[in-house]
């Protein structure tokens, strides 16, 4: 079973402080480290490591930049289908304060210039993954809807992360579920969750979004994460993890989840699986696995 990816590819600019707050208009001390990023091609890297069997398309610079994302994921197990914009590569500054949450300011970039005659012919075998980044950019908007008919239209599995709580408020709601409904797989965490149902009981929401998604996979961070199918909830603990950083904990997640459904579609094991990957990610800086 192969797993396409279909998303952004950004170059990650990190900077970790010890500070519990970042002094805006000022200085605050930090490390800082370039890493690739991009959502889906995150989810991309932690398949490869996994030794899955990922495909990334996407769209970069024809910049250095670019160069670089491209043999990153490709050294890391990843295969790449890529097209080339005059658009500069995306990028995206991370700024990780005490405790490991992050603030992001991206900027898409080439991403906007994907397009879905990039993706190969599937069929009811593979999965296509999409980042809902994607879906909050009109260029790219309209190539990843038409991804996901195809997709559909070849019987493949689809799956979908929530992606961004604000971006989901920001284009609205009945939009976004518009773009989502019918999709195989929905991962989320609570603050979409709540931000797309308006309820705080996160079996409630779940409940709700099982009317535009066949699974619904909702991580609570240390509470854990469950799915939902067919009215039957499922159950996975948090693992324990030294927190030093959350960014793409919900993309290693997703890694994780759709590593393990691509050898059998065994809830248990597909949560339990992304919970493991989540807590090796969130316990180093950055968000794909080390570099070997």
């Amino acid at each position: 079973m192969t797993i396409y990816l279909f998303g952004e590819m950004m170059l990650d600019v990190v900077a970790v402080t010890d500070e519990d707050h970042v002094a805006f208009g000022s200085d605050t001390l930090s490390k800082n480290e370039f890493h690739g990023g991009g959502s889906a091609a995150n989810t991309a890297s932690w398949l490869g490591a996994l030794r899955a069997t990922p495909v990334f398309i996407g769209t970069c610079g024809r910049d250095p930049e670019g160069d670089r994302l491209i043999a990153e994921l490709e050294n890391g197990g990843v295969r790449t289908i890529i097209g080339r914009s005059e658009i500069e590569t995306g990028s995206v500054v991370s700024i990780v304060s005490r405790g490991g949450q992050r603030s992001m300011f991206p900027y898409k970039g080439a991403n906007v210039d994907i397009k879905a005659d990039l993706l190969p012919a599937l069929s009811a075998h593979d999965i296509l993954y999409i980042a809902s980044y994607s879906l909050f950019a009109e260029g790219s908007r309209i190539e990843t809807l038409k991804a996901l008919s195809l997709a559909r239209s070849a019987g493949a599995t689809t799956a979908i992360d929530a992606a961004s709580s604000a971006l989901i408020r920001k284009y609205g709601i009945p939009e976004f579920l518009s773009w989502i409904k019918g999709c195989d797989i929905l991962f989320l965490n609570r603050d979409e969750a709540e931000a797309i149902t308006e309820s705080s009981d996160l079996h409630s929401a779940a409940t709700q979004l099982s009317q535009y998604a066949n699974y619904v996979v909702l991580k609570d961070g240390a509470q854990g994460s469950f799915a939902l199918h067919e009215g039957r909830v499922h159950h996975q603990q948090a693992l324990p993890a030294n927190v030093i950083d959350t960014t793409g904990a919900g993309d290693a997640y997703a890694g994780g989840f759709l590593a393990h459904w691509s050898l059998t579609p065994d809830l248990e094991g597909c949560l339990r699986t992304g919970a493991e990957v989540a807590s090796r990610a969130i316990s180093q800086v950055g968000a794909r696995p080390p570099r070997s």
